[in-house]
């Protein structure tokens, strides 16, 4: 995103089609949406290697489905650097203190992130209502 912004958020570029997903026995891989469950990433899946450059969201980030129904077990702090799939967002604030907020924002303002899943199909949320969410939550 921009860096008018306390916190940068990002989509995960890894694709994986679901019948081509193999679960991987590393701590490294793939983090998809599910993977993710109780609040831990309890799975990662194998990354194809026909030659992507993967974005990875850094350590201490919050993950957060971008397609299907929001869950509180389906958000996740990341203790280490994490390649996503295209299925996630990454909010990570400019310092600790912005992670709080958003953190704790995420929690108190749950229903509200909540509603902002819409559309036609599975529900999605976009970046832009993202950011609004976190404007309106946390302020900048």
């Amino acid at each position: 995103m921009t860096d008018s912004f306390p916190w940068k958020i990002m989509r995960g570029n890894a694709s994986i089609a679901r019948k081509s997903r193999l679960i991987s026995d590393a701590e490294c891989g793939m983090v998809h949406t599910t993977g993710v469950r109780d609040g831990r990433i309890v799975e990662r899946y194998e990354l194809p290697t026909y030659g992507c450059v993967y974005r990875q969201s850094p350590a201490g980030s919050i993950l957060l489905p971008r397609v299907g129904a929001l869950k509180l077990g389906s958000i996740v702090r990341t203790s280490k650097p994490e390649i996503t799939s295209d299925c996630l967002f990454s909010i990570k604030g400019h310092d600790s203190d912005w992670d709080m907020k958003i953190s704790s924002a995420i929690v108190q303002r749950f229903s509200e992130l909540a509603s902002l899943f819409a559309g036609t199909g599975a529900p999605f949320l976009t970046v832009e209502r993202l950011q609004r969410f976190l404007i309106q939550a946390v302020g900048c």
